[in-house]
C-alpha cells in the first residue's frame, strides 16, 4: 500500500521538483515575475529559456535507454510524444527563445512526419 501511495504522488514530486529547479534557474538569469508580461522576451528571459531548451535536450537524449526498457507497444507513443515535444524546442530555438507573443507548438503539417518517424523501432 505503501508503495502505491509513493508512486501515486511521484508526479506531484516531480513537478515540485522541476518547479524548485526552474525557481532557482530564474533567480540566477535574474528574471522577474513581470518579464513574463511583456510582449517579447527580455534577454534575461531568454537566456534562462535558451539553458531550459538545452536541460530538455538533455533529458531527452538520455531517454534512451528507458525508451528500449518500455514495452514494445507502446514505445512509438513514447518516440513520437519526445518528438513532438522536441520539435517545439526547435520552434524555440528559431523564435531566438521569444516564447512571448507567439505560440510555439508543433505545425499541423510536421504531425504526420513525425508520427511516421515515431515508427521506427
Amino acid at each position: 500500500m505503501v508503495h502505491r501511495i509513493r508512486l501515486r504522488c511521484l508526479p506531484r514530486l516531480l513537478l515540485v521538483e522541476d518547479l524548485e529547479l526552474f525557481g532557482r534557474a530564474r533567480k540566477r538569469f535574474g528574471v522577474a515575475e513581470a518579464d513574463f508580461g511583456h510582449e517579447t522576451a527580455s534577454p534575461e528571459l531568454r537566456a534562462l529559456v535558451e539553458h531550459e531548451v538545452a536541460r530538455s535536450r538533455r533529458l531527452f537524449a538520455a531517454a534512451g535507454p528507458a525508451i528500449a526498457a518500455a514495452p514494445a507497444a507502446v514505445r512509438p507513443g513514447i518516440r513520437l510524444a519526445c518528438a513532438v515535444y522536441e520539435s517545439v524546442l526547435d520552434r524555440v530555438e528559431a523564435a531566438g527563445y521569444d516564447v512571448l507573443g507567439r505560440r510555439m507548438g508543433v505545425r499541423f503539417w510536421r504531425l504526420p512526419l513525425l508520427a511516421f518517424g515515431a515508427l521506427r523501432p
